[in-house]
């Protein structure tokens, strides 16, 4: 896990990241930015490549993303090697239902990145006080299980290129979620490896469907920056409803409901 302590948390600091993070916190009431601030104890950080936590550990803590991307896999004991998700900031890693459980999964810095830490035992009378924060929480987890369920339809049903359009179509809208300034070109700190190891193809596959799609005037990959020419086209490949997938993400309806009541 990381040991490297950068500080201790600060909500003035959660801007960078609010628009993710199912707590939202600029946009909750001042008792539940209080609880906040108990629940996250510091911010720690990791560099590319670093560990966050192990598969089989026991955690006391779990992490919010702050900034940087975190790669979530499962490992086999022959050391083969499935990609289960890309965690981006806001995102909630290392939870489990009960503090004594092993994580099923680990997690590794794709690029340098920060995490809030929370503390279970912190946590927990927290939560039990604030069960909208709660609510919260558990909608959000709801929401990234349709996801990894929808990457295993992709990765077990679908085309070389289907599955690639899909992975890249999901982060672009989860990406455009957070950071809708950023357009249609945005940072992807992805390896042809790290994709490969996501939909079940050789890195040489990978390329092939990459430069298929640039050819066809779909999308570009290159020296880590994404840019989308065609969503239209790449939201067919996929086999991908952007409407859907964004209505049934629980950021967008809070932050929604958070608006509403804060303009009222």
């Amino acid at each position: 896990m990381p040991r490297n302590v950068i500080s201790t948390f600060n909500l003035d600091a959660c801007s960078n990241c609010r628009s993710g993070c199912p707590l939202n916190p600029q946009n909750l009431q001042s008792d539940h930015q209080e609880a906040i601030a108990a629940l996250v104890r510091h911010r720690s950080a990791a560099t590319k490549g670093e560990e966050i936590y192990y598969q089989g550990e026991v955690s006391q803590s779990f992490y919010i993303v702050s900034s940087g991307w975190v790669c979530l896999y499962v490992l086999l004991e022959d050391g083969r090697r499935q990609n289960v998700g890309f965690a981006l900031p806001g995102d909630i890693i290392g939870y489990t239902a009960d503090p004594k459980d092993e994580l099923d999964h680990a997690a590794e810095a794709v690029c340098n990145v920060t995490l809030c830490t929370v503390d279970r035992a912190t946590a927990s009378p927290v939560l039990v006080n604030q069960p909208d924060l709660m609510h919260r929480i558990n909608d959000y987890l709801v929401w990234k299980n349709m996801q990894t369920r929808q990457l295993i339809t992709s990765v077990a049903r679908k085309t070389a290129i289907e599955r690639v359009a899909y992975l890249f179509y999901e982060l672009f809208l989860r990406l455009n979620m957070r950071q809708p300034e950023a357009g249609d070109t945005m940072a992807v700190p992805l390896t042809q490896g790290d994709i490969g190891d996501a939909v079940g193809l050789s890195s040489v596959h990978v390329c092939r469907m990459l430069s298929a799609m640039k050819s066809e005037g779909i999308l570009a990959l290159r020296h880590g920056k994404l840019t989308i020419y065609d969503a239209d086209r790449l939201a067919d490949l996929a086999n991908l409803n952007a409407e859907s997938f964004l209505s049934s993400c629980p950021l967008i309806r809070h932050l929604h409901t958070d608006e509403a009541r804060l303009a009222g």
